[in-house]
């Protein structure tokens, strides 16, 4: 019961490889797989089960499990291996990758997982630098003092001028923006937010501009949002320029606007 599930869930194979200029986005809802972790457990490294084990909240340790098991099949599909046969490793920024060796019809790709309470999404893409994330709206978020001290100015002028009842949406569509560039490059929010500009979120053609030089052009780079969920926004960042993107969601998405 719990294999034809997975398998219905994650359709093993059914993924052909992202080209050399396509990006694969996968969403998942965490809703309908509760309880999977008694009997797919072993799908996980010893690693990642250390990891989650490490949780106090049940929540969290479920959350954790879900994702990972959804990340580990995904990969299997690009790799043709069973998902606990995928080997992952970190580059030198700690980014997990695929360990070197391990191509995809002799070719690298990389990968990226983030997650919320109620969704993981997944992006592989023909390169390393590919970030994704998703936020989900949260009750008492001063948006307009972090994007003071940690955006640039003028993503903090763009959002203070906006109406009361749209800050806080535009706030999270450009947090998810900022966090999955620096998740591209592999420092994460170690990387100073306010060193590269996310522009024409308004317009529904959201890009970056002002790159650092060993980060640019802009023009190098793809960006694109998604409602994965009422509240819930997703970004995928890769340096990849004018990139395609298809979408594998067990749930209506859409492209933001």
């Amino acid at each position: 019961m719990v294999m034809s599930l997975i398998d219905s869930i994650f359709e093993p194979g059914a993924f052909e490889q992202s080209g050399a200029n396509t990006l694969h986005l996968h969403c998942l809802s965490f809703s309908a797989h509760l309880g999977l972790r008694s009997s797919l457990a072993n799908w996980l490294s010893s690693e990642e089960l250390k990891r989650m084990a490490g949780f106090r909240l049940e929540f969290d340790r479920e959350r954790f499990f879900l994702s990972h098991l959804y990340t580990r099949r995904i990969l299997s599909n690009y790799l043709g291996i069973h998902p606990r046969a995928v080997s992952l490793s970190v580059n030198p920024n700690g980014k997990p990758v695929v360990a070197a060796g391990a191509t995809s019809g002799g070719r690298n790709f990389g990968f990226n997982l983030a997650h919320c309470e109620t969704h993981a999404v997944v992006a592989v893409a023909p390169t390393e630098m590919v970030g994704v994330d998703i936020e989900q709206r949260r009750p008492g978020i001063d948006a307009i003092d972090i994007s003071k001290r940690y955006f640039a100015r003028e993503e903090y002028e763009e959002l203070n001028a906006l109406l009361p009842g749209e800050i806080h949406t535009r706030f999270l569509r450009l947090w998810t923006c900022k966090e999955a560039f620096v998740k591209a490059i592999g420092l994460g929010l170690s990387y100073p937010l306010d060193r590269f500009v996310v522009c024409g979120l308004g317009c529904a053609k959201p890009e970056y501009k002002s790159l650092e030089p060993q980060y640019g052009p802009p023009s190098a780079w793809s960006l694109r949002t998604y409602v994965l969920a009422p509240d819930r926004y997703v970004a995928l960042a890769a340096k990849i320029s004018q990139a395609e993107v298809r979408v594998f969601a067990d749930s209506p998405c859409k492209t933001c606007v």
